[in-house]
């Protein structure tokens, strides 16, 4: 498996340096990496992470359609931002929904870590929902989830995915950083 996981390490990678850099190329990219990790966290019992990667190839390939519409309006895409109360609210939603979905892959499957690997699956999605809609925020909730899920990939010793969601990690305060040189705009409460 070192290789498969080498090869969806790398086109993560790109993708997530694609993301920060606001380039549609990002969701292509990102799709042949969610392919590889699918059948990578198959075989690590990583049940909820096979099905986020399920549930990413949906979302990007609306991410991709909604970042190409925009671009062919406009020069550069436009950074939206939520208002703090909101993203709370995200965040609390998708803590408590991944619980749900832990207790069930705790009930229902083997899975080796269902309770970590559904909260860090769930505020995935929600990270990812958050970028194709092109909210700043969306960095936040990556950087929350991406330090779960290192935990996650240390435990079942998936090495160069460690690597990479280090990488991630600061890649997603590096992401933080860029879009708000990208939005001008006053602080949103």
């Amino acid at each position: 498996m070192g290789e498969l996981e080498l090869s969806a390490t790398a086109f993560g990678l790109a993708c997530v340096i694609l993301t920060v850099r606001r380039s549609v190329w990002a969701w292509p990219v990102g799709m042949v990496g969610i392919g590889l990790y699918a059948w990578l966290f198959w075989h690590a019992k990583l049940y909820a992470d096979v099905v986020l990667q399920g549930f990413y190839t949906v979302q990007f390939l609306y991410g991709w359609h909604q970042w190409r519409e925009k671009r062919t309006v406009e020069a550069d895409l436009e950074v939206r931002r939520m208002k703090t109360p909101v993203l709370a609210a995200w965040l609390l939603g998708s803590v408590l929904l991944g619980l749900l979905w832990g207790w069930a892959l705790a009930r229902l499957t083997d899975a080796a870590l269902p309770y970590p690997d559904a909260v860090g699956a769930i505020l995935s999605l929600s990270a990812n929902a958050l970028l194709a809609l092109r909210y700043r925020e969306n960095w936040l909730v990556w950087i929350v989830a991406d330090a779960l899920l290192l935990g996650v990939y240390a435990q079942k010793e998936l090495w160069p995915t460690v690597g990479l969601y280090t990488i991630y990690l600061g890649m997603a305060v590096w992401g933080w950083q860029d879009w708000a040189k990208a939005d001008k705009r006053p602080s949103a409460g």
